[in-house]
């Protein structure tokens, strides 16, 4: 794809997996985030990574800010890095494999509601 004022470079870091592999990819300003994500898991999944189709969701962060899937890139209002990549923390949720409950969710204090990020921003 080539480079243009419409486009957004990010780095995205896996950090909830081993060796915390990155992946470098670019999008229009115009995208969802929940094409971005669907991206993510079928095109650009990390190779060693567990695999993607154990994973329930994505949740990503950048800049203080969780990516809501029905948001797009210009909703984000994201400053960029001058021309650098945008770093964007990775945290995969994976899916449950205790009981459901009766609305169909994982059961209270599964890996699934557990899922933090610890992340710093300066």
């Amino acid at each position: 794809m080539a480079a243009d004022s419409e486009d957004l470079v990010f780095r995205f870091m896996f950090t909830s997996l081993e060796n915390s592999p990155e992946v470098e990819l670019r999008f229009k300003i115009s995208t969802y985030v929940r094409d971005m994500k669907t991206t993510i898991l079928t095109l650009n999944w990390p190779p060693g990574a567990i695999q993607a189709s154990e994973v329930e969701r994505l949740r990503l962060l950048a800049e203080g800010k969780e990516f809501m899937d029905t948001n797009t890139l210009a909703d984000l209002k994201l400053r960029g890095n001058n021309g650098s990549p945008i770093p964007v923390h990775v945290n995969v949720v994976l899916k449950s494999k205790g009981p459901k409950t009766a609305g169909g969710g994982a059961c209270e204090g599964s890996a699934a509601q557990r899922a933090v990020c610890y992340c710093c921003v300066l």
